[in-house]
Parts: C-alpha cells; sequence; structure tokens
C-alpha cells in the first residue's frame, strides 16, 4: 500500500468516527429531551381523559442524580 492510499483510509476512518461520535451525541440528546418531556407529562392532570396522564401514572422515575421518585 503507498503513502496515498494509506492517508486516504486514514482520512475516511476519520471522518467515519467524527460522524458516529455526532451520532452519539444526538442520540443522547434526545434521550435527555425525552426524560424531561416524559417528567412534564407525568406531572400533568391527567382529569381531562388523555391518555398520556393515564399511561404515565404512578410509575418510577429515576432523576439526573439517579434518585428515584413516585409520581402520583
Amino acid at each position: 500500500m503507498d503513502i496515498q492510499q494509506s492517508v486516504i483510509e486514514m482520512y475516511e476512518e476519520l471522518m467515519n468516527n467524527i460522524s458516529n461520535e455526532v451520532n452519539i451525541q444526538s442520540a443522547l440528546t434526545i434521550s435527555i429531551e425525552q426524560n424531561l418531556n416524559n417528567n412534564i407529562y407525568n406531572n400533568n392532570d391527567d382529569s381531562d381523559g388523555s391518555s398520556i396522564g393515564a399511561l404515565n401514572h404512578n410509575h418510577n422515575n429515576t432523576n439526573i442524580n439517579g434518585n428515584h421518585n413516585n409520581v402520583l
């Protein structure tokens, strides 16, 4: 393998690693948003008959520090 081909392969590998890192960071951001949104839905009054409140009623949640809390 010549130097030019080796440099091209190293560049492609670097770009793949950067792309994978961005995807991981993006997935983490989405997970945090979902967690925050779930907490908002859990704290909403479900007396309006919405399925969101009913589905999330009385679930145990873990906050960002790892502590558990019951949502009533």
